[in-house]
């Protein structure tokens, strides 16, 4: 099985609503990974880890994933990384942390049209908060909602 099959079927285990068992699944595939596909490990771990509602412990694995990532050269890694973060920050209420990291975000995906869909995410995401933010800061946003 590929490691991209295996965090597939990992995901698929999620989707049933088994979270403890696709996190155990996550955490005997991790040893050993190099930092390329750990990156992607740790992506996974941060999102499914937050849908325990366990988001600093999220938070840890998506810093931990976007370190990795940067290092490892893989920018669709680190920025599903950032975004995701940013969602967990939003979810906390730290709208003051999770709006410039989508925002930069959002810039930096511009620079990879291989991740159209996830620029549409972000900029969906970031939508979602003009009811946060002041007239003056929607007018600065107008560029990076597309």
């Amino acid at each position: 099985m590929t490691f991209a099959d295996t965090l597939a079927s990992i995901e698929a285990l999620a989707e049933t609503g088994d979270l403890s068992s696709a996190l155990a699944r996550l955490e005997a595939t991790r040893p050993g990974l190099p930092p390329h596909d750990a990156s992607a490990l740790l992506v996974l771990q941060g999102a499914l880890t937050a849908r325990t509602g366990d988001l600093d412990g999220s938070l840890v694995h998506l810093q931990h994933a976007e370190a990795l990532a940067q290092a490892a050269k893989r920018p669709d890694v680190r920025l599903e990384a950032s975004v995701t973060r940013a969602s967990v920050l939003a979810a906390m209420g730290r709208y003051d942390d999770a709006i410039p990291l989508l925002s930069r975000s959002i810039i930096a995906l511009r620079d990879h049209p291989e991740l159209s869909g996830l620029l549409s995410d972000a900029q969906a995401e970031l939508r979602s908060y003009r009811n946060l933010v002041s007239p003056k800061t929607l007018a600065t946003w107008a560029s990076l909602l597309g």
